[in-house]
């Protein structure tokens, strides 16, 4: 049953149609973000206004701009020491260095935060992916979310395999 939520909650609207090449972790992580987006709610964004930024992982970029293609929300790609406020949703993959300066460049913004790995998540992150043998799920701190103002969905909370 679980699993034909998750596919309910990926599938509609969603198809990648580009000639670049994407691999399939980055295509699931892409809907995954873009999915998060959609069963969240700002306090002060319109979801079709949404601005999506990814640090560090060029593959996710590309599949989110392939998502997105069609619609007026940008994805670009950002360091974590350059000035956040201009991000509504913030992907930080594996290998992004350092988030010692995140705080200072996010300010009072209310950003979504979501983390590829558990040590990045456990910094303060809303959302942070789970990696399993042929899975991905994820992780949501909850407490950090109503911190930032974020309502997030019943159905996305269902759907998570922890919830902090």
């Amino acid at each position: 049953m679980r699993w034909l939520l998750l596919l309910c909650l990926l599938l509609p609207g969603y198809g990648l149609a580009s000639t670049q090449i994407i691999t399939g972790d980055a295509s699931l992580k892409a809907a995954f973000i873009y999915r998060f987006a959609q069963f969240t709610v700002w306090p002060d964004a319109k979801p079709d206004s949404l601005r999506y930024c990814i640090a560090g992982d060029d593959t996710v970029l590309l599949a989110m701009r392939d998502i997105l293609r069609d619609s007026s929300n940008p994805v670009t790609a950002v360091t974590l020491q350059q000035n956040l406020q201009s991000c509504d949703v913030l992907y930080i993959a594996a290998g992004t260095t350092t988030l010692s300066t995140f705080s200072e460049n996010v300010g009072t913004k209310t950003i979504l935060t979501i983390a590829e790995n558990v040590q990045t998540f456990r910094q303060g992150m809303v959302i942070g992916f789970i990696t399993e043998p042929k899975r991905l799920s994820f992780r949501v701190n909850l407490q950090v979310a109503k911190q930032q103002g974020l309502i997030l969905s019943s159905q996305m909370l269902k759907l998570a395999k922890e919830i902090y």
